[in-house]
């Protein structure tokens, strides 16, 4: 812990793990645009604690914790060439820390405005210059980048990040999948650790033309899964068991999500809103030729875990994404869970402009650990 900034009864102050405070904090936190899906997750001590490197600018005001942002430090990879960079997630404002709003022709945008110029005030030198976390007070000699995610239509957020800087380079959705009766496939299981060498490796291959491929988060808790052909490893992906708590979906799809569904029998059995139990995918990887094993590999998980529902993100020019639209397997109820449009923010530092051009034309990999 270290206190960096002092003025009046604001204090902000750095933290190189999550303690109970910022857990509490973010687990209370809705997630999601006013007006479109919002959601809580239903657990989020396990992973908070195990994410490596992350640093956490935390504001507090009479010693109470109203807020936090964090930067988790990772190699990422474009097209082979690794950077340094930092993830930005974890940002969560309680509501008493805003300034007052006045009357503006949107008050969202106001809110936008008052925070993030809090934010800035107290920690924009950390968004010029994140390796400050690790007491580096000299510019990094090497390129590096900050990335997050936002809504497109999450007002709040979109200002925040233009505010420090950030700029959109991608645009990715999100992909369900469902299934009313679970099924496993025989030749799927869970990666030896003999094999996981072989898999990183294809892993970087399938994704070398993408950008901000990492591998932090694979074999989490031992949850990759491979399918295996004439005793060869020909597809694989990660699949990590989550619960969301969802608080909001407007429209009718909503109304159905919300009121209908979960009251009708047989439906009520796997799908409930206030513990929306998932499959949340990343590191797909196949052969060529062998892309339709993606799908028993998606069941398969969800039999493991024995959700009925399966979520990844991914680029809107993945061609992971093209392969799975024409396999058109993503099941019935899937139709329900909108692909809400959402932008990949970068900030870089020390890259050249011809450096910066490969973040915009070449699709994102994003990793679901970040995601949930």
């Amino acid at each position: 812990m270290r206190k960096i900034f002092q003025k009046g009864s604001f204090e902000i102050i750095i933290e190189d793990r999550a303690n109970p405070e910022i857990i509490d904090l973010f687990g209370s936190t809705v997630l999601g645009t006013p007006g479109k899906i919002r959601y809580q997750f239903a657990e989020v001590t396990s992973k908070m604690t195990a994410i490596r490197n992350c640093y956490y600018l935390t504001i507090r005001k009479g010693g109470r914790l109203f807020g936090t942002v964090g930067f988790v430090k990772r190699n990422t990879f474009c097209l082979g060439k690794s950077y340094d960079s930092w993830y930005v997630r974890y940002f969560s404002i309680k509501a008493p820390l805003r300034a007052k709003v006045h009357k503006e022709s949107h008050p969202e945008a106001s809110k936008a405005l008052n925070t993030d110029n809090i934010f800035k005030s107290l920690a924009s030198e950390y968004f010029e210059n994140p390796y400050l976390f690790l007491g580096d007070e000299t510019p990094p000699t090497v390129p590096a980048l900050l990335y997050g995610v936002v809504e497109k239509g999450n007002i709040r957020s979109q200002q925040f990040t233009r505010v420090v800087g950030f700029e959109t380079i991608r645009e990715f959705c999100t992909v369900a999948f469902s299934r009313t009766v679970l099924r496993k496939h025989s030749n799927i299981s869970k990666i030896e650790e003999k094999d996981k060498a072989f898999v990183l490796s294809g892993l970087a291959d399938f994704y070398r033309g993408h950008t901000l491929f990492t591998t932090e988060n694979l074999f989490f808790n031992n949850n990759y899964l491979v399918c295996i052909k004439d005793g060869e490893i020909v597809a694989g992906l990660q699949a990590n068991p989550e619960i969301w708590r969802v608080v909001e979906m407007p429209g009718f799809d909503g109304f159905l999500l919300m009121k209908i569904l979960p009251n009708i029998p047989g439906i009520s059995s796997f799908y409930n809103p206030e513990a929306f139990r998932f499959i949340a995918i990343e590191g797909v990887y196949y052969k060529e030729g062998f892309e339709d094993c993606i799908i028993p590999l998606i069941e398969t998980a969800m039999y493991t875990h024995k959700a009925h529902f399966a979520l990844t993100w991914m680029d809107t020019g993945s061609p992971v994404l093209s392969k799975l639209q024409k396999l058109n397997r993503f099941g019935a109820f899937s139709k329900f869970i909108s692909r809400i449009p959402a932008d990949i923010k970068c900030k870089f530092s020390g890259c050249a402009e011809n450096e910066q051009k490969v973040f915009y034309d070449h699709p994102v990999y994003l990793s679901c650990f970040d995601m949930t």
